[in-house]
């Protein structure tokens, strides 16, 4: 098992989204004191850092032998990907990165991830895949 974690650096980060996040409380904070109704950046802010520590200590992407799990936020679904579901890996540039499972296409968060991490889950999609004519085979078998 293989753990991903969010890049350490960018605005992506988190890092960056804890900064964020005390930028835009702070900002709240001033605007109520002038008597504003600024409430909403301290909520947000304060979502902003949970996010971020929630980012430090969950990886985005655990490769497990069979299968992948990705999980970008606290509040989204994770996504269970076998590999041998994948039916083929849609690489529409260097920012938009499918897997296409059961005529489904799951975006791959390359935004996200450090370059080498990408090159690891993709690996392991691809290692996992059966060669190309086991698949025709395979498929013959059934029909």
């Amino acid at each position: 098992m293989r753990q991903i974690y969010r890049r350490s650096t960018g605005m992506g980060s988190p890092g960056a989204q804890k900064i964020m996040g005390a930028i835009t409380t702070g900002m709240g904070v001033l605007g109520s004191l002038n008597g504003g109704t600024m409430g909403i950046f301290v909520v947000v802010g304060i979502l902003t850092i949970v996010i971020g520590f929630w980012s430090e200590k969950n990886p985005v992407i655990v490769l497990h032998e069979d299968h992948l799990e990705m999980k970008l936020a606290p509040a989204t679904a994770r996504h269970l990907i076998r590999y041998r579901d994948v039916a083929e890996i849609d690489n529409r540039g260097p920012n938009k990165i499918f897997l296409v499972v059961h005529g489904k296409k799951i975006r791959l968060p390359v935004k996200v991830l450090e370059p080498s991490d990408l090159q690891l889950v993709l690996a392991a999609v691809r290692d996992s895949q059966p060669s190309q004519p086991a698949a025709d085979q395979a498929r013959g078998e059934q029909e």
